[in-house]
């Protein structure tokens, strides 16, 4: 009886685990960096790991304050933090945990947790930075789509009717105009808009290469996987992880299969003897500027810090991208659809004008 009683407690015991990981599989990535953070500095001041984490759970809300007690459990019965953050990895990406692991062999975890830190902060600084720039010209094209649809579809209709009751001939550009209302009102072209929607949609989200062949997003596409691409690498490198490993996790952390294919073939010209510039100049990933910086660092035998300096040189290279953008398309936007709005009135007011003339 008492191994059976046993047996169901072991069982409930895995159940609540498992229920419990499922609780915390989507800890946010801000959330993380805020506890890579507070745990860094409190190491650095002096403070053993096991009391480092007291404190922080005691910061944090119900369910991460579980996690980390779960965490602390574990380092008391002898598991290393890394081995630790392991047994949650929709938690903590394996790239943080490996470079944490290398830290901890070498004595600088805390070194380690601020650069993994820094990792967290660059990427999610990154993705605001790309979605702001696809975003604003969205919203700005939906919203003037927004305004002309509303002129079609509520304004012109009452002055239709009052059209037909005046009884005079309509200039070309108001029976255009009438033209489009009935065509935007029917249900015929809504329903073509809609499936039209629902395939691009569809394509975009079955085909992401069809968004990154876009010019504008193919220039950001490029940035963004330069400076992922020197974020990942210095910081395997300088937690000690050889070359050819760091392109391994620099291929892993790829967005894209295209992309992780080519880092792949990156690593093995390295271990065939060729140097990371030669291998990245022949997988055409990179610009050629990009490419010279990390030639700069393999002759000066500084790799580490020209990949941060070229990962600094890439977000200034956005920066000064997205702002030509703006500069360019938002004066483009506003006047086209200013004209759009021009016409549209004058095309109202032309009968009006007409009729005050034959009087």
């Amino acid at each position: 009886m008492r191994s059976v009683h046993a047996f169901h407690l072991a069982r409930i015991r895995r159940a609540m685990q498992k229920n419990f990981k499922n609780e915390v599989a989507k800890w946010p990535q801000k959330e993380a960096q805020r506890f890579y953070v507070q745990l860094s500095t409190l190491l650095q001041s002096g403070m053993s790991l096991l009391q480092s984490l007291h404190i922080i759970i005691n910061l944090q809300q119900a369910t991460f304050h579980r996690l980390l007690q779960d965490l602390q459990s574990q380092i008391v019965q002898g598991c290393s933090f890394s081995q630790s953050l392991l047994r949650y990895p929709r938690c903590f990406d394996v790239l943080s945990v490996q470079v944490l692991s290398a830290g901890e062999a070498s004595g600088q975890l805390a070194q380690s947790l601020q650069e993994v830190a820094r990792y967290h902060a660059e990427m999610m600084a990154l993705k605001h930075t790309f979605w702001k720039a696809l975003s604003y010209p969205c919203l700005l094209l939906l919203g003037s789509l927004g305004v002309v649809a509303y002129v079609l579809l509520g304004l012109v209709p009452r002055f239709e009717l009052f059209f037909s009751d005046m009884q005079l001939p309509l200039p070309f550009c108001t029976q255009c105009l009438l033209f489009l209302s009935h065509a935007v009102s029917s249900t015929g072209f809504k329903v073509a808009t809609i499936v039209l929607l629902l395939v691009l949609v569809g394509m975009i989200t079955l085909q992401k290469s069809l968004l990154y062949q876009l010019p504008g997003v193919r220039v950001l596409r490029q940035y963004y996987v330069q400076q992922r691409f020197a974020y990942v690498l210095s910081m395997v490198l300088a937690a000690g992880i050889p070359l050819s490993e760091g392109l391994v996790w620099a291929a892993k952390s790829a967005h894209t299969a295209s992309i992780k294919t080519k880092l792949l073939q990156v690593k093995d010209q390295v271990v065939l003897g060729y140097t990371l510039t030669q291998s990245l100049e022949n997988a055409a990933l990179f610009s050629a500027s990009f490419i010279h910086i990390i030639a700069v660092g393999e002759e000066t035998g500084d790799l580490v810090a020209l990949l941060k300096q070229a990962m600094h040189w890439t977000r200034q290279e956005v920066d000064h991208f997205l702002s030509k953008i703006l500069v360019f398309f938002e004066p483009c936007m506003l006047i086209f659809f200013g004209f759009v709005v021009i016409l549209l009135v004058l095309s109202i007011y032309f009968p009006f004008f007409e009729l005050m003339a034959a009087f």
